[in-house]
């Protein structure tokens, strides 16, 4: 993860050795300068074969796979506050919610941070950051919601907060995530980081489960 006021771009294998070459034949500080000169001037080298582009939305693929990780008809009625902290994760919420009504799944979605917002005018969304846990933890008073759920601003992580606002560590959910799959199927492995371990190896001790670390 990079600063929100910086673009990165994700090297493909193809092009890899070109930046590197490109890396070694000038300056570090001088990079930026010098390919946001080249975009702002349209230059760009003609070649023989150019690539292609197709839009594609795989957004009502990825709700219908979300689906088939619950029984819609065994959810209780719950209130949530979802902060997408004005990430990638809003329009997301809007496409369960839409199919969660369709479903008549009784969940109530309480939004904050909800607008996509590259300047993060509610601050950077990393609720790892204790002075970032405040909105949903007050937004949860608030509302009396059963729990509150917020996400990163690339949408891979996502917090935890319990009824009375409490930030949830994130290895009680891993251990949470372990006990309920390895409840559908025993055996399995459960990839885990290295930083707190217990809970997740307990929990997949005693369900029968295989842990491994990464990184």
């Amino acid at each position: 993860h990079v600063p929100y006021h910086v673009t990165w771009v994700h090297e493909h294998a193809e092009i890899s050795a070109g930046i590197e070459r490109f890396r070694t034949a000038h300056s570090a500080a001088d990079i930026p300068a010098m390919i946001q000169a080249l975009a702002e001037s349209g230059e760009f080298t003609k070649t023989a074969v150019k690539g292609s582009t197709e839009k594609y939305n795989i957004l009502p693929e990825f709700i219908e796979h979300l689906m088939t990780y619950i029984d819609p008809a065994k959810i209780i009625p719950l209130k949530l506050v979802v902060n997408a902290g004005n990430g990638a994760a809003g329009h997301v919420i809007d496409a369960i919610e839409g199919k969660f009504k369709t479903l008549n799944v009784p969940i109530k979605f309480i939004k904050i941070h909800h607008e996509a917002d590259g300047t993060f005018p509610n601050g950077i969304p990393n609720p790892l950051l204790v002075e970032n846990r405040d909105s949903t933890r007050n937004a949860v008073w608030e509302h009396g919601a059963d729990m509150g759920l917020a996400w990163d601003g690339d949408f891979d992580r996502c917090f935890l907060f319990d009824e009375k606002g409490q930030f949830i560590e994130g290895y009680y959910i891993v251990g949470l995530l372990a006990q309920a799959f390895l409840l559908k199927q025993s055996g399995e492995k459960i990839v885990h980081d290295p930083r707190l371990v217990w809970n997740t190896l307990d929990i997949a001790e005693q369900y029968k489960g295989e842990t491994v670390q990464s990184k």
